[in-house]
């Protein structure tokens, strides 16, 4: 089988940028929205009084780092155009390292698995948020 090349070339610089600055952009309103879910993930914990705040940060924590290193990986795959073996490695990587760390913090530290789930379902609350912002606030034309 042939593949296909799939890159975009673009005619302008001004196009790459613009490019660029809208996914500066979307990466910006992700960031506020996985920001937005886990503070109403934590206060939602903190008002009910569950003893899980501290689980609850800790997998909120995890969910951000993550986001981060998938973001950098993902930057650097989109400006070689091409997925190196360390990356996916790297990638591999990132998940073990997260199962340690809830590993460690249920069986070392004694916090809660249902904390760190709840932690970690702002991605969930996330992807709920993000499409209602962009449809809220920057898509009057699919109203």
């Amino acid at each position: 089988m042939e593949q296909k090349n799939t890159n975009i070339s673009h005619s302008s610089k001004e196009t790459g940028q613009q490019m660029s600055q809208e996914t500066k952009t979307r990466l910006k309103e992700i960031t506020i929205s996985l920001m937005v879910a886990t503070v109403i993930l934590n206060v939602g914990v903190t008002v009910f009084h569950l003893d899980f705040l501290l689980a609850s940060l800790l997998g909120s924590l995890l969910v951000a780092i993550n986001f981060y290193w998938t973001q950098s990986m993902l930057r650097k795959i989109l400006l070689t155009n091409s997925v190196h073996t360390k990356v996916i490695v790297l990638y591999a990587l990132k998940f073990g390292v997260s199962v340690v760390v809830v590993y460690m913090a249920i069986v070392m530290f004694k916090l809660s698995g249902i904390g760190i789930v709840i932690g970690v379902s702002n991605i969930a609350l996330t992807s709920v948020i993000y499409p209602l912002y962009r449809f809220v606030f920057q898509s009057p034309s699919l109203r």
